[in-house]
């Protein structure tokens, strides 16, 4: 028995059987969620399971269409309002604490941008396909730098707002990919925090394979779940967000997915430090938390993983602590992936 099934036993938790999508194991138990934390009315728990030979994790079963939709059907959900500033940090210690977190913060930007692209010798006017483009915020930085733009996404109303402003966009998503982009080829796809939604990664991944041109260049982000953080934040930790976040991604299962598809790895980045340390990332956990706490109360037939400490400003400084000199992996919170189409 491993450490992960032995720890589900030992909740009296019955996890459900599934299959790694990289290699085709039987998937081990890794978390369980009393609930989603954002919908604190709605009890259902959620199984985390866990591959440790891909180190990549999944949710099991995978959500119905109409229960992934619900999911979606909240009014704090970050893609239903314009981006916020980040909140001002209150005193001393967090003033402290952030521009500590930032000298230390030696990953790349959090957002795609043209000179994202550069570092690895992809420029204007290249053909550039978003997909999960949201309502066009990047494509519209490459399109202003002199790239080809097309972008592709789910969200119908999203992609009207995109349209009214003049980009294109197309709606349709990786795994059902739109009829109207069938027989075009790109020399760029970017997927930034889209693929950890989707339902099979591995399908996804294929398909976008086959829409690069010979030579194209795939830029992937995901969460990192095999930072620190998560290890310290645990069922609370800000970006696990199940249902919402189907697949977990690692480093290495991030690159396996693509060497999947035939791509070649051609570099592999991370951004997302000093962001863990600003006063709005803890204030997030400790809602989590709070929810969570309330969740599992209210559900006490729910076998849950037990709750880590709150996150707090001297929890904060102690993951500091521990990964001023963490390797990338242990350090970031997010992890990209650039890779070749032969």
């Amino acid at each position: 028995m491993s450490q992960l099934e032995a720890a589900a036993d030992a909740l009296g938790v019955e996890m459900p059987a599934a299959d790694c999508f990289l290699c085709r194991r039987p998937l081990t138990a890794w978390l369980t969620l009393p609930g989603d934390w954002r919908k604190p009315r709605s009890v259902r728990p959620w199984h985390l399971l866990w591959c440790d030979s891909c180190s990549f994790g999944a949710v099991a079963p995978r959500p119905s269409p109409e229960e992934l939709a619900a999911a979606y059907a909240v009014d704090d959900y970050y893609t239903h309002h314009a981006p916020q500033a980040v909140a001002a940090v209150r005193s001393l210690a967090d003033r402290l604490r952030v521009k500590l977190a930032w000298y230390a913060d030696l990953g790349v930007e959090a957002e795609l941008a043209p000179w994202s692209l550069a570092r690895h010798g992809v420029r204007a006017p290249a053909s550039l396909c978003d997909v999960g483009c949201g309502n066009g915020g990047t494509l519209r930085t490459m399109a202003a730098a002199g790239f080809q733009v097309v972008g592709i996404e789910p969200d119908g109303d999203a992609c009207r707002t995109a349209n009214a402003a003049g980009l294109h966009v197309v709606e349709g998503s990786a795994e059902n990919w739109p009829a109207a982009l069938s027989d075009r080829t790109f020399d760029v796809v970017t997927m930034m925090h889209v693929l950890e939604h989707t339902m099979d990664p591995v399908a996804a991944v294929a398909r976008i394979a086959d829409a690069l041109r010979p030579g194209g260049t795939f830029f992937v982000e995901t969460p990192n779940n095999a930072c620190r953080g998560l290890r310290e934040a645990g069922i609370a930790w800000r970006w696990l967000d199940a249902p919402r976040h189907l697949n977990f991604f690692t480093p290495a299962s991030l690159q396996a997915v693509c060497t999947q598809a035939g791509l070649e790895i051609a570099a592999v980045e991370y951004t997302g430090y000093a962001r863990q340390f600003q006063h709005d990332w803890l204030s997030d956990e400790q809602e989590i938390h709070r929810r969570l706490k309330q969740l599992a109360a209210g559900a006490s037939q729910i076998k849950s993983t037990p709750l880590r400490p709150r996150n707090s400003a001297w929890r904060a400084m102690s993951l500091l602590r521990q990964t001023w000199n963490a390797s990338p992996a242990e350090k970031y919170d997010s992890v990209r992936v650039i890779a070749r189409k032969r």
